[in-house]
């Protein structure tokens, strides 16, 4: 079975209590996936990238093996004037 799971905390507490709170849930203790959820813009992207933000703590529990794989689902509508 293949576990994933999807996080919108956007900053680094909030997220790693989400993955410790679905962990416990599920009764594991790795996920295959985990996601950062609900980007909805270039500049929400960088920003989860910064110090005490979400992206540190999503590739801090790849690096340790707690979750196998990281990815982003997001919400981006591109507007071209044409």
């Amino acid at each position: 079975m293949f576990q994933t799971f999807k996080s919108a905390s956007h900053d680094y507490a909030a997220a790693m209590r989400d993955l410790h709170k679905i962990l416990a849930k599920l009764g594991t203790d790795y996920l295959d996936l985990w996601q950062v959820h609900d980007v909805r813009t270039m500049r929400e992207f960088a920003e989860t990238g910064r110090d005490g933000e979400a992206l540190p703590a999503f590739i801090e529990t790849r690096e340790s093996g707690l979750v196998s794989y990281i990815s982003g689902s997001v919400r981006v509508v591109l507007l071209r004037r044409l």
